[in-house]
């Protein structure tokens, strides 16, 4: 423990911090800190009193993850006083019911925004029109047929029906050439959340898709936000750290749309038109 440093209206001046330090320790639980401070009652109620439930330790080199869980004042005899912090690196829940274990205090925050490969059949080319765009239908069945045996000329050649469209043409010449599909890549953004111990609660609903009015958006940088219309959560990894505190990795994928049937709507106003297994 440091020696007190001088400043106006706080240890040092004043009162003192007393020798009597408690760290305390436990498997994979909170570590408890407490610090205790002694002095003209006056000094140390006013100094306690501006004092704020969450503040983080001073000493953010010994003890980054910590914040301030309690203050207890306690008038001496005479015109002493003596005040009791207790830190804990789980943070605080004012919420949380007697027993429960509090809020984790989250102590960074990091985004990462990269790229994934996804290979997109030709077929997505094909309109919606079935006398002026390409036709799946068409060119599924003609193809499923080269594939046994018909259309193809006795020198191995395939031949594509003449009654096709132009659409319906130039599809049929890329499975031809070998391009039954084409590679296009979608953005994936990565948040990774330290904090301390605690309950540590992650951002939207896994397999639901992430709306802009709700869930990580509006903590996602803009430009990285702004690459997809929508995006759909893949990914909670939580780890627990050596030294008491928490690594929470998420991640979502972006697209133009997302099946609402499958995947639902993950803001607050609830599900919409989500398909529940076994429901249809």
């Amino acid at each position: 423990m440091a020696d007190p440093t001088p400043a106006a209206g706080g240890p040092g001046t004043t009162f003192f911090e007393l020798p009597d330090f408690t760290l305390a320790r436990a498997a994979r639980t909170a570590t408890r800190l407490v610090e205790t401070y002694r002095g003209p009652w006056t000094d140390v109620e006013k100094w306690a009193n501006a004092l704020e439930i969450g503040d983080a330790h001073a000493d953010t080199a010994n003890y980054k993850y910590f914040s301030l869980q309690a203050v207890d004042l306690v008038r001496d005899a005479g015109p002493s006083g003596t005040a009791t912090l207790t830190y804990t690196n789980a943070g605080v829940d004012d919420t949380a019911s007697e027993g429960q274990q509090g809020k984790a205090r989250v102590i960074e925050t990091s985004w990462r925004l990269s790229t994934s490969p996804i290979d997109v059949s030709v077929y997505r080319y094909c309109g919606q029109s079935q006398g002026a765009n390409a036709n799946r239908a068409r060119i599924e069945s003609w193809w499923n047929r080269v594939h046994a045996g018909e259309y193809v000329a006795e020198d191995g050649t395939i031949e594509i029906p003449s009654w096709f469209n132009a659409g319906d043409r130039a599809i049929a010449e890329k499975l031809v050439a070998g391009k039954e599909v084409v590679q296009r890549h979608y953005p994936t953004v990565v948040k990774t959340t330290l904090a301390g111990s605690g309950a540590l609660a992650p951002a939207g609903k896994l397999d639901h898709i992430a709306e802009t009015n709700g869930d990580f958006l509006s903590d996602c940088p803009p430009w990285m936000s702004g690459r997809a219309k929508k995006w759909l959560k893949v990914q909670e990894d939580s780890e627990y750290n050596a030294d008491g505190s928490q690594t929470l990795v998420e991640s979502w994928i972006g697209g133009d749309n997302f099946d609402e049937n499958f995947y639902g709507n993950a803001d607050q106003s609830g599900l919409v038109g989500r398909w529940e297994f076994g429901t249809i």
